[in-house]
């Protein structure tokens, strides 16, 4: 189901952006189409051929210090 996010933009323009195509990626729907358009005219198009999360990322560098921890 695609998600529309409107926004304000100054002078009173009227800017979105729907989301859709949305897909798993390691347990979080993440939209593979994005279309973004200003007071209607389309503006411009993203279209992902794969996406991955955090690759190469170590969970070690989320691990609290230990000097944090320590009581």
């Amino acid at each position: 189901m695609p998600w529309l996010r409107p926004v304000l933009a100054p002078k009173g323009t009227i800017k979105q952006t729907v989301y859709s195509d949305y897909r798993d990626i390691n347990g979080m729907p993440m939209p593979f189409n994005m279309v973004a358009s200003v007071e209607g005219k389309p503006e411009s198009h993203i279209q992902l051929n794969s996406a991955a999360l955090n690759t190469g990322v170590l969970s070690k560098l989320f691990d609290v210090p230990e000097a944090l921890t320590a009581k």
